[in-house]
Order: structure tokens, then C-alpha cells, then sequence
């Protein structure tokens, strides 16, 4: 009967932590000090159960301080991890033995478990039991606090979570090639590296000239990945972002892809701007497929001309029709590319990045145009420009669908060859430079294979970036969280698709594309003449929902609040107002379990004076202190049924 640590001391100075995973045989003979602070007992290594995992142990010797969780009066016997039939309230139970008043320790206690009544049990040895919860529900409770977040809270002291932890976080700006990397001294010193990646990479410098690298954005969190995040969001949003959009509203848009793909025509791009300027719809936008004689995707890429069989009358025309409807009109566009099927190819094959005297790699049925020259990006930018300067176009969406191969340009010398990467990223963003400098009432979004250029060399130019192809919503969840831990949700283009889901054929109900689409820039990616008539219906509760929330959504902090990805069966996000006085809460139910209690999420980014009404609650019971809600936490009763959504919106009172 031992208690088990998962680190212990040194040296009696409590310099140097080690963990007893990284101990060898060797070392168990060496004593060490418990890792209670005000305890001065010795420790040893030992094995927990016969296998190769170790663990620091009490020695039975005297020493320990009263009430130390490291002494041998808090016994734990191993052995019940084992038994049939383990119950996790009676492991922990035998693992909690001693109860420390809160006039005694009211600080550790704090850091233990949150706010605590006199004479509660705490927790304090729940790492050495880390291995045996985990393989259970971590929605399991103890003393009516889930296990889950007793593990969360107890382990902060040797990981960070997005609560807890230091963080120094590094971000390249930059949307080419780059290589980041963290290097370990043999005296345990850490070294971040990032910067442009070295693989075909060169630069001749001539004398007196110079080399601009690109730039990192650093900052540091000493209260876990949450602060890092809101850290991100503000940099970005403030010192960034330079559109005039900044810190505006989006107008709400409708793509036409997913509704027609190639197969449409003025008449139903009409008809779809029709229904949706009913509906509250305040943009529409005009996918691939409008240019050249382009009907799939092996063509026309470069013969930035309107294909007049599609729309007739032109792009003039069409914009008029729509922003008769009250409407604003937007386009797609993908300068940086070329269809080898395609008059500008024809005209100009030498404009294409490839090896010299080899054949050029095609994917997508097309190739990357070599933008490191003037003379293509002057070319290009001339089209784009007469084609935005023909009709009302207030929106466009840059693509880019395919990767740099066959690295080569026939305008480089041998010997700067290894310059065209580089050279390629400084033309893009200068062809950007131009559109927004020409076209400043622009609101440009950039895409990259769904959004895999998603990056801050881009988001300098444009305020948002079309987060991914994969419109999913369940998987947008996972998708969301993660560009949200370092981009601003105002960044993040989001859209309600069509089900079934046309990239993984799921169906989810249109409440909840719809919520989980706020968490966005938001618009609509479907046929809307043909979806049912009750979710036509929600349209407008839905827009108006934007307009309501977009400000609080856009400007406000972002707290990660539980993790589908980790816990497969939930989701839940917030957003606080800076003034404290509004919170969005998004709750989603992706798995529903059976049998099973309501749910008790606990807020974060609260004022604890404050007292928070519940929008749409009972008039003198849905009142909550911000210390309630944050300590104790909230309700979200259980509902049958999988992929469900609520919000809750907080307002102080």
C-alpha cells in the first residue's frame, strides 16, 4: 500500500523536476524529494504493478508533513485497478483519504478543483489515478464534479490545457514554403527555428542589394492555449487585416457550386437570387465555370472572358438583374492558373512552371502559371481588372487548386533557379497588392484547395479565407476549432450546405449547419429553390440570427470549451463580449448517449459579479451569477437524437 507521484525533486532546492518516466533502472536506488513544495520527504522509484512504467513512492519513513497527499497514511493500493467490476468513485475514494478545511489550504484547494465549500474532499493526488480514469467515461462523477475536469485541473501543473500552462507561440507570415522546427540542447535548452524552408530554395544576392525575410509573429500565454488564442485573434484583427471590412459586417452570400457546379445559366442564377433576396440574402456569387467554354474542370483556366452561351447579355447584365434584387454580386476567380485547353495556353505555353526540355506534371488538368514573371502577372491582372471594371462586382473569391511542381521557370538563369518558390509568393502578393489598391471596396476572400493556403500573409490582404471544401457541418466542427486557435472567427468563411452532404453524405438538421455556420463569416452553399419548404422557412430565423449575433461572433473572445475531437461526443465553443456583458454559448450533441444525465458545462471569460440573464428564459429563473456559471457551470439538458445544436445567449443583467 503506497501513493504513487508522477514526478518528484531532485535536489532539496526543488530546482529540477524530473518525471519518473524518464528514469532507468539505475536511478532507483537515488532518492528524491516529494513534489509537495512545503514537504521535505524523501522519495524513491519503484514499479507500480510489475511493468516497465515507474512511479515516484512515499517511503514509508517519517517525514512527511501533516496532511502531505504524498505520505503514507494516503494509501492506494494498485491491485484494485485490476479487480472485475471497478468502480471509479470507489478507486478515488480510496485515493482521497484526508480532507483539508478550507481555512487550511484554500489556495491549493482553488487550484485543485475551482471554488470549494469548507470541507470538501480534494483531489490531490488524482495524477497518481490519471492512467486507471482514462480508460473510463470522464463524464463519470466524483463528489459532483466530472472526472474529466478534475483531471483537467489537476494536471495543469505538468501540461498545458487551454486554461492553464505557459505557451510561447510562433506564426510565420508567409504563404509559400517554410519550415518550422524545435531543437533540444543537451542541457535541455529549447530552440524554435522557423523561416523559409531550405528545400530548393536559393538566393543570389548581389552586391547591395537586399533580402527581406518574411516575418514571425510571437506571443506568449501564461494561462494556457485559450489566452494564446485571444492573444492571436487581437493581433490579427487590429495590426493585420487592412481591408475596410476589418470591422464590418459581411454581407451574408449564396454560392452557386454546390447548387448547380458547372451546369447553370443566367436564368438560374436568377432564379436562386430571386427566392434568396426574399429570404434575407444580401449576396450572390458566381462560381466556376463562367469564363471561356468552360463546362468541367479541364478547361479555359487563363480566358478570363465571359463564356456568353451561359450568360447572355454578358456579366453587366446579369450584376444589374441582381442588384436590382437589392442584392450585391460576387465572382470566382483562379488567376495563378492555366488549362493547357485554353487560348492563353496556346498563345503563351512558356507561361507555365516546368523543367526545362521536360514535360510538365498536370493535376487538376492544369498548370501553375510562373507568376515570378512581370510579364504574366501584368498579363493577368490586366483581365481581371477589365472584367471587375465591366459590372458591380463588390466580391471575389481568389482559388488556387493546386500545388507547385516541376519547379522551373524559362525567365530564370541557371543559377537563380532555385529563387522561383520565393520569387512566385512575392508575385502573388503583389498582384493582390494591386486588386486592393485598385478595387479598395473589394471584399476579397482567398481559398486554397479548400483552404490549404490559409495563412497570415493572406489574411493581410484579405479579411477572410475559405476555411475548407469540406462543408460538412459535424466535420466543420473539427475544422473550426482548429484554424479558431489561431485565426479570428471573422476570418473563417463558413457556409450551410446541402444534405445529404455532398463530401461525406451526411445528413445533418438545417438548425444546425446553420449555427455551426455563425461561428463564421456565414452564407449558404445549396439550391435553395430546391431544398424543403420548412428549411426555406428557417432562412430568415437564420439570418437574422447572423445579423443579431455577428458583432458579439466578430469582435468578441473566443473560449474553446469542450472538444468533439476528444471526447467524440460533444462540442462547445463561446464567445465573450470584451465589456463582459454578452456571451454566445454553442452546444452541440454529436453522438446522443443513452440512459445518460444532463450534461454540466462549466463558462469561462465571465465577470463573477455579474449577474447573467438567459435569453428566452423564465422571467425569474434563468438569472445565473457570472461565478455560478463559471464554477458550477450550466445545464444542457439530454435529447435524443445525433448532430443536435443549441445557443445560449447570455446578457448581464
Amino acid at each position: 500500500m503506497i501513493v504513487m507521484a508522477m514526478y518528484a525533486y531532485k535536489d532539496k532546492d526543488r530546482t529540477t523536476r524530473v518525471l519518473a518516466k524518464d528514469t532507468t533502472e539505475r536511478d532507483k536506488g537515488i532518492r528524491y524529494y516529494c513534489p509537495n513544495l512545503k514537504c521535505r520527504a524523501k522519495m524513491f522509484i519503484r514499479s507500480c504493478d510489475g511493468e516497465s512504467k515507474s512511479f515516484f513512492a512515499a517511503s514509508g519513513n517519517p517525514g512527511h508533513i501533516e496532511h502531505c497527499p504524498y505520505g503514507s497514511e494516503n494509501t492506494y493500493n494498485p491491485e484494485k485497478t485490476k479487480e472485475e467490476g471497478f468502480n471509479s468513485d470507489d478507486a478515488i475514494s480510496n485515493l482521497m483519504k484526508v480532507t483539508w478545511q478550507k481555512k487550511v489550504s484554500e489556495t491549493k484547494a482553488k487550484k485543485a478543483v475551482g471554488d470549494v465549500s469548507e470541507g470538501a474532499v480534494v483531489p490531490h493526488t488524482i495524477l497518481q489515478i490519471y492512467d486507471m480514469c482514462k480508460a473510463h467515461y470522464c463524464e463519470d462523477t466524483f463528489n459532483l464534479q466530472q472526472i474529466g475536469q478534475i483531471l483537467l485541473d489537476s494536471r495543469s501543473e505538468s501540461s498545458t490545457t487551454q486554461t492553464a500552462g505557459e505557451v510561447y507561440a510562433m506564426h510565420f507570415i508567409y504563404s509559400g514554403n517554410f519550415i518550422a522546427q524545435l531543437e533540444k540542447s543537451q542541457f535541455d535548452s529549447i530552440r524554435a527555428v522557423m523561416g523559409i524552408h531550405p528545400a530548393d530554395f536559393s538566393w543570389k544576392l548581389e552586391r547591395e542589394e537586399v533580402f527581406y525575410t518574411p516575418e514571425v509573429a510571437l506571443t506568449f500565454s501564461a494561462e494556457g492555449l485559450g489566452k494564446m488564442t485571444r492573444n492571436f485573434h487581437d493581433f490579427y484583427r487590429q495590426h493585420l487585416i487592412r481591408s475596410k471590412y476589418r470591422n464590418q459586417k459581411r454581407p451574408i452570400l449564396i454560392n452557386n457550386w454546390e447548387a448547380t457546379y458547372f451546369d447553370f445559366n443566367t436564368e438560374k442564377l436568377l432564379d436562386i437570387a430571386k427566392l434568396a433576396s426574399q429570404y434575407g440574402i444580401e449576396m450572390l456569387v458566381m462560381d466556376d465555370g463562367w469564363f471561356g467554354h468552360r463546362n468541367d474542370d479541364s478547361t479555359s483556366l487563363g480566358d478570363w472572358f465571359v463564356n456568353e452561351k451561359k450568360l447572355p447579355g454578358g456579366l453587366n447584365y446579369l450584376v444589374d438583374e441582381v442588384n436590382k434584387l437589392g442584392m450585391k454580386f460576387g465572382i470566382w476567380m483562379e488567376p495563378e492558373m492555366i488549362s493547357p485547353d485554353s487560348e492563353l495556353y496556346k498563345e503563351h505555353p512558356d507561361w507555365a512552371i516546368a523543367v526545362k526540355g521536360r514535360t510538365g506534371t498536370l493535376s487538376r488538368n492544369q498548370y501553375v502559371l510562373d507568376f515570378s514573371r512581370k510579364d504574366v502577372r501584368d498579363c493577368i491582372y490586366e483581365k481581371i481588372r477589365a472584367i471587375l471594371s465591366s459590372a458591380n462586382i463588390e466580391y471575389v473569391k481568389w482559388d488556387m487548386n493546386r500545388q507547385l511542381t516541376d519547379l522551373g521557370s524559362l525567365a530564370l538563369p541557371a543559377d537563380r533557379q532555385g529563387e522561383l518558390s520565393h520569387r512566385y509568393v512575392l508575385g502573388v502578393y503583389e498582384m493582390q497588392e494591386r486588386l486592393t489598391h485598385d478595387f479598395p471596396d473589394l471584399l476579397l476572400e482567398n481559398c486554397s484547395g479548400g483552404g490549404a493556403r490559409f495563412d497570415p500573409g493572406m489574411l493581410y490582404y484579405s479579411p477572410q479565407i475559405w476555411c475548407s471544401d469540406d462543408t460538412d457541418a459535424i466535420e466543420r466542427l473539427g475544422i473550426q476549432e482548429g484554424t479558431a486557435l489561431i485565426y479570428p472567427l471573422s476570418a473563417m468563411g463558413a457556409h450551410v450546405s446541402d444534405c445529404p452532404n455532398h463530401t461525406v453524405g451526411r445528413n445533418t438538421p438545417f438548425k444546425t449547419r446553420g449555427e455551426v455556420a455563425l461561428a463564421g463569416t456565414f452564407g449558404y452553399e445549396l439550391d435553395i429553390t430546391k431544398i424543403a419548404k420548412e428549411e426555406q422557412e428557417q432562412i430568415p430565423q437564420q439570418t437574422a440570427m447572423y445579423h443579431k449575433y455577428n458583432d458579439l461572433v466578430r469582435e468578441g473572445d473566443y473560449y474553446r470549451i469542450a472538444s468533439y475531437r476528444e471526447n467524440h461526443f460533444y462540442d462547445c465553443y463561446m464567445v465573450v463580449s470584451k465589456d463582459k456583458k454578452e456571451a454566445l454559448v454553442t452546444f452541440v450533441t454529436v453522438h446522443a448517449r443513452p440512459n445518460y444525465h444532463s450534461l454540466k458545462v462549466r463558462l469561462q471569460g465571465l465577470n463573477p459579479n455579474l449577474d447573467y440573464r438567459l435569453e428566452g428564459g423564465m422571467e425569474n429563473e434563468c438569472v445565473y451569477g457570472g461565478d455560478l456559471l463559471m464554477n458550477a457551470g450550466m445545464l444542457v439538458p439530454s435529447e435524443q437524437g445525433d448532430y443536435r445544436s443549441y445557443l445560449y445567449h447570455f446578457v448581464a443583467d
